[in-house]
């Protein structure tokens, strides 16, 4: 099961990045794997699995189910929820192993080591060949990094999960060393990518998990005072900082409308009206937005049909679920997130950092992407992963964490 969870993951990592045939190639691989493996696994020791603290998970799939049969589109959503279920039931299998914690540590080293790869790869290509590496917005008239990477979103999940995956992993399971190469390679690739969304995510993030490591403190110190100096010595020596490049690059206009969500928001609203239960079926939202792609951006309504921005997504996990899944499927999402937060949260042994690093990383990236969606991805591979995890800490509560944060 050790091989499965390894080669699933990375299998969606290539996918990624090397044009491999169809792009449903290696996702069929994948997850066929894990549905074979879940279908014999739990024939054998369904008596075995602990299910209670997988329930909130348990019963989001089940909605999701309903949802895809009442969908208009049900073969779609049928197969989407299969896919869904495979990787998320194969994961709680193989959390089942009292041993999960040691062997998956192990994986992960073997994840996080291809994704530096990838990522240092995607800089040098920055500079060898720039006109691949590089990803012009029309829009906004940004030049962004992609590298690999079919888009600089993509990029910017990389190196946000891969830097959490290494820095907050114990030091003997990493050396400083690497961890110091990683942050080279991962924080430029990051900033880069100019995804405001996975900044702020980033930052939120690493601050709650360096608050709950127990020589945190140092670190916030120094942070501090770095910035504080940095300031100080921008104003003593008079530099002129190029706010007319920085406004273009954090792309300052586009924030007055969240570069057309808030008009897809608001339709999502709208449509959610007509399956307010059960919602479109998972993955099936975008159906109810055909003839909504001028909305989502005003700037497109005068352009070609191929040349427009609109993409189905939501740019928001929240409103795609609600959307996908409905109200009855939007509760249980919700709840599964918020347990598996809250055990990673209160758990204080330094193994955990990395998974509570992840999870909470891709919370706050669900409210200006859909990020914590299906598992046809890197990120959304691992991202379910590490939230199966945490709900998988039912058992080991351990409270001293908050007399840390407030000592």
């Amino acid at each position: 099961m050790q091989l499965i969870f390894l080669i699933a993951i990375i299998f969606m990592m290539v996918r990624e990045v090397i044009p491999f045939g169809d792009i449903y190639v290696l996702r069929v691989l994948s997850q066929g794997m894990c549905l074979l493996v879940v279908i014999v696994f739990f024939t054998a020791n369904s008596k075995r699995v602990s299910f209670k603290k997988y329930l909130p998970l348990l019963l989001y799939i089940l909605s999701e189910v309903i949802s895809a049969i009442l969908s208009k589109s049900i073969v779609y959503a049928s197969l989407q929820i299969i896919s869904f279920g495979a990787v998320t039931l194969f994961f709680i299998a193989y959390n089942n192993d009292e041993l999960v914690d040691d062997k998956s540590q192990e994986a992960l080293k073997i994840i996080a080591k291809l994704g530096v790869f990838f990522i240092g790869i995607s800089l040098l290509l920055m500079k060898l060949a720039p006109a691949y590496a590089s990803y012009y917005n029309k829009f906004d008239g940004v030049t962004r990094l992609r590298g690999l990477f079919q888009n600089p979103e993509t990029l910017a999940y990389y190196a946000a999960i891969i830097w959490g995956l290494v820095v907050f992993t114990n030091s003997n399971q990493l050396s400083k060393n690497f961890k110091i190469i990683t942050s080279l390679i991962c924080l430029p690739a990051l900033l880069l990518a100019m995804c405001r969304t996975f900044w702020v995510a980033w930052f939120v993030a690493s601050i709650i998990t360096f608050c709950i490591r127990s020589f945190s403190k140092l670190y916030l110190i120094l942070g501090i005072w770095f910035t504080c100096l940095c300031i100080i010595l921008v104003v003593i020596t008079g530099v002129k900082l190029p706010f007319s490049t920085i406004k273009k690059n954090v792309r300052i206009e586009s924030i007055t409308n969240l570069s057309g969500r808030i008009y897809l928001w608001e339709a999502a609203l709208e449509r959610l009206k007509e399956r307010p239960l059960f919602g479109h079926g998972l993955g099936s939202a975008d159906d109810a937005f055909k003839g909504e792609e001028s909305r989502s951006n005003p700037k497109d309504m005068h352009r070609p049909e191929t040349e427009r921005s609109f993409r189905p997504t939501m740019h928001n996990g929240y409103i795609q679920s609600l959307l996908d899944g409905g109200v009855v499927g939007f509760i249980f999402y919700l709840i599964t997130l918020a347990k598996a937060f809250y055990n990673l949260l209160i758990y204080s042994d330094k193994k955990y950092l990395s998974p509570l690093y992840v999870v909470t990383f891709f919370l706050v990236a669900n409210l200006g992407q859909s990020a914590i969606m299906g598992t046809a991805t890197f990120s959304g591979i691992i991202g379910w992963y590490f939230i199966i995890y945490g709900l998988r800490l039912g058992g080991h509560i351990n409270r001293s964490v908050f007399r840390s944060i407030c000592s």
